[in-house]
């Protein structure tokens, strides 16, 4: 039995899914481009015609920015996993997938407060604990969309699930994710909106592949508590 995922497989399976569905992954990456950037835009616009007359009301505007920012993230987020799931599965997908989130909204809010804390914290402490955290955690809200997990639940779930995969996971979100967005981008940067969907299913197919592989461990350990591992 396999111990860990293989890149290149999954990597070659993203990229046949979108170009599949390419007309909807298309629409997919601006949506999230336009809710995840332009809300925001007129406020960072605003905030940068003050900064240097009222930095009082800027770093207000700021902070309001970073705030709605942050909400949006948290709204946006059960959308796009459950389409990147259901995609990488071989499911049908619609926008109405961005639909009836509401529940895991407060829960990814809680659950990426933690993150992002944790994160400091081990940048703190001379960067590599940081980027360690960045990745063990990094699955969050799949098992809270997916699993109907709570955000401490789905915090210990994902550590869980990374263990002994580390290395791999640092080669796909320090390497292979930058270098396809920034051919993406070399591409007349209409590429990106090929490169970001494939991103989004890489890590879906990297969540399945993980979640197989903890369950067979477990598994395994069941059915025989001398194994190991």
């Amino acid at each position: 039995m396999k111990k860990t995922f293989n890149l290149r497989e999954i990597f070659w399976s993203s990229f046949s899914k979108v170009k599949q569905k390419l007309l909807f992954f298309v629409g997919f990456t601006l949506f999230i481009i336009f809710v995840s950037l332009f809300v925001t835009l007129p406020l960072n616009i605003y905030s940068e015609s003050i900064k240097d007359t009222n930095l009082f009301g800027y770093t207000i505007i700021i902070l309001i920015s970073f705030l709605l920012s942050f909400l949006i993230s948290a709204i946006i987020s059960p959308g796009i996993v459950t389409i990147s799931l259901k995609a990488s599965r071989g499911e049908s997908v619609s926008f109405n997938d961005f639909l009836g989130k509401t529940k895991y909204v407060v829960r990814i809010m809680v659950a990426n407060v933690i993150y992002f804390i944790l994160i400091t914290i081990g940048f703190l402490l001379l960067i590599i604990p940081g980027l360690f955290v960045l990745i063990r955690l990094q699955f969050i809200p799949y098992l809270i969309v997916d699993k109907n997990m709570g955000a401490i639940e789905a915090i210990k779930e994902s550590y869980q699930i990374t263990k002994g995969n580390t290395l791999k996971l640092f080669v796909l979100n320090l390497i292979v994710v930058p270098a396809l967005v920034i051919l993406g981008f070399l591409l007349l940067v209409v590429g990106v909106l090929f490169a970001i969907p494939m991103v989004y299913l890489m890590y879906a197919m990297v969540y399945d592949k993980l979640q197989q592989l903890y369950f067979d461990k477990k598994l395994i350990n069941k059915t025989n508590p001398n194994t190991v591992n």
